[in-house]
């Protein structure tokens, strides 16, 4: 887990002073040594943290044997003993015990195949000095980050938009058409980054950047293809459960291999109980790291102990109240260089600082909720996807019922059973989009992200994929994991060089996942039903069986107290208004509504909240 910058020049050689000090913003993502070589037109550039091979040998930038490949990476492979011992029978001798050696014997013996051959995360930059040929490649998930961009005569490519801003501030420019973007999701949407012309390599993809400076980008994996690919053969729910713990196990084994201590995140909900039921199995001495919360309604504290103890497995609680928001709220600006609009960053810092403490690596439970139907909106729009049959106008009354009700799930469900699709349906639900809607028609009435949800399930549809709720799966797993959950999570561990390992991301668990009939995974009554199974061979039902609550912390009490001031300073003085974008008084008036417990804008003000952190801290301007 490092981070990695360079630059490729079709003019004078990259200055190696500005690469360096480019390099030096990544300190927090490398705190343990730094690498640089220039080799005429291409300059790499890399901040280690030490995992595995702490010694010297394991430093990057790294070659091969013939120094014809060169190459810096940011991640852990960990099939990587597998690849050596195929790549040593082929005639290659290593010169290290690392991960990412693979890499550039690998690149010799396979080309570009190697990326796909690959089982980690990584973002990896690759001079072939044969071809004079540059490859930029991301992992299947999109776990690691990876930006780049063209700047004059340069190509520069970095792990985070803060490298490519020192090297060029004058990149820090944010267009309404960006700007629009993030209020319509809550997140920088790729492969567009929030910074005009900045983007992000996609994940599952390889972007080749050729000696006359063509860039062309190739996936590597693709989740689309991976979902489309024959269903697995019919068998038993139980043979499906019998499969999937077989998998999810050689995926948590595969990911202890550190020379460091190594613990997990435990929240209490089935993902990361899962892992740590295989890590108790597999190395019971494991420390598990929970983050809890004084509001009782959003605590899962007492069910994270119950999980550790039912397990035998030493837990380690942070309480985060009021007065300790600001100790990592006040860090939001500087920790995320894409802004995120999720209060669940404060309590990832939290639980990222806490593991910190003891370890330098932590196993997490992330994208289980995306492959394996976890949140509730899929139940929900997979109930509508059945009720399409019934009248619009029956529909439509469910609609006007749902002003009346006075529980907000239900409102919420009912008020959108008059969309017109279930693209539609779904493009006013989940994460952001759910609670944003109505304040973006009043404050921003000519966004229409349900619309770009619904072109997006036609064209999974026109694809063949299977079900409208297979496509809101797809639609997280392509745009909300990566560059909402797994940003978020990367961001804040990073802040504190801490390496987060996510097995229910494994090539193997994503392809059953993705393979397995709908029917296992979700139905209008329950989620995550084949993964709920594995876990009841571990875990009690009774601690399981219990409403999701994900880790959601009491952001709307936060933003109505020590937040509050903040929020103010925002409104009156923000260059959003200053630029026409938003009006002064309406945003006043949703603050107001806030405030006086009249409206939850929780979704909205976050955004709000998170974006002026992050463009204060930089300077950033808009264009």
């Amino acid at each position: 887990m490092c981070g990695i910058f360079g630059v490729r020049s079709w003019g004078p050689p990259p200055k190696e002073a500005r690469v360096i000090q480019a390099r030096d913003t990544l300190h927090r993502r490398g705190p343990d040594g730094a690498g640089y070589v220039g080799l005429g037109p291409i300059a790499l550039a890399h901040r280690r943290l030490s995992i595995v091979d702490l010694s010297d040998a394991g430093a990057q930038p790294m070659s091969d044997g013939d120094s014809k490949v060169h190459f810096v990476f940011n991640g852990m492979i960990y099939n990587f003993r597998k690849l050596r011992r195929e790549l040593e029978a082929a005639g290659h001798r290593f010169r290290s015990n690392t991960d990412s050696e693979v890499i550039a014997h690998g690149f010799k013996e396979w080309g570009s195949d190697v990326f796909r051959r690959l089982d980690g995360m990584y973002a990896i930059a690759l001079w072939d000095m044969t071809e004079e040929c540059l490859w930029l490649a991301r992992d299947r998930a999109g776990e690691k980050p990876l930006f780049w961009t063209r700047h004059g005569e340069e190509l520069i490519f970095g792990s985070t938009l803060d490298s490519l801003l020192a090297y060029a501030p004058e990149l820090g420019r944010v267009s309404e058409t960006t700007l629009n973007d993030y209020f319509s999701f809550g997140l920088s949407r790729g492969p567009k980054s929030l910074l005009e012309g900045v983007e992000k390599v996609r994940p599952g993809s390889v972007l080749r950047v050729d000696r006359d400076g063509a860039a062309r980008e190739h996936s590597h994996w693709s989740l689309l293809g991976e979902a489309l690919r024959p269903a697995l053969p019919a068998r038993s729910f139980l043979d499906r459960v019998d499969e999937l713990e077989d998998i999810i196990v050689e995926s948590v084994r595969s990911r202890l291999h550190a020379d460091v201590p190594l613990g997990a995140f435990l929240s209490g909900g089935i993902d990361s109980s899962i892992v740590c039921a295989v890590l108790a199995k597999l190395r019971p001495e494991t420390v598990t790291y929970t983050i809890g919360f004084d509001n009782p309604k959003l605590n899962e504290a007492t069910h994270a102990k119950a999980v550790a103890d039912s397990l035998g497995l030493r837990n380690e609680l942070m309480m985060l109240n009021e007065e300790r928001v600001f100790d990592f709220a006040e860090n939001l600006g500087e920790a995320y260089d894409e802004p995120i609009a999720d209060p669940s960053a404060v309590p990832t810092m939290a639980v990222s600082a806490l593991a910190k403490e003891h370890m330098t690596v932590a196993l997490t439970g992330d994208g289980a909720d995306e492959f394996f139907g976890g949140y509730r909106y899929y139940s929900a729009l997979h109930a509508f996807s059945l009720s399409t049959a019934l009248p619009s106008a029956l529909r439509a009354a469910g609609s006007s019922l749902g002003s009346k009700v006075r529980h907000p799930r239900w409102r919420r469900i009912l008020e959108r059973a008059s969309a017109k699709s279930s693209g539609d349906f779904f493009g006013r639900s989940g994460f952001y989009r759910g609670g944003a809607t109505p304040t973006l028609a009043r404050l921003l009435p000519k966004l229409s992200p349900a619309s770009i949800v619904d072109s997006a399930f036609e064209e999974f549809k026109r694809r063949g994929v299977r079900s409208e709720t297979e496509a809101g799966m797809l639609w997280d797993a392509n745009v909300t994991l990566p560059d909402a959950w797994l940003t978020k999570v990367d961001r804040a561990s990073m802040f504190v060089a801490l390496e987060t390992r996510a097995p229910l991301l494994a090539p193997e668990v994503l392809s059953f996942a993705l393979r397995t009939p709908l029917s296992a995974k979700v139905n209008v009554r329950e989620r995550k039903r084949v993964l709920k199974a594995v876990l009841e061979r571990y875990v009690p039902r009774e601690i399981i069986d219990r409403p999701k609550q994900g880790f959601a912390p009491p952001a709307a009490d936060w933003l109505r107290g020590p937040l509050f001031p903040v929020l103010e300073n925002v409104v009156q003085g923000s260059p959003l208004v200053q630029a026409g974008f938003f009006e002064k008084r309406m945003l006043r008036t949703v603050l107001e509504e806030h405030r006086q417990k009249q409206v939850d804008h929780t979704s909205f003000l976050w955004a709000l909240y998170a974006f002026e952190t992050w463009r204060a801290h930089r300077g950033i301007e808009l264009a």
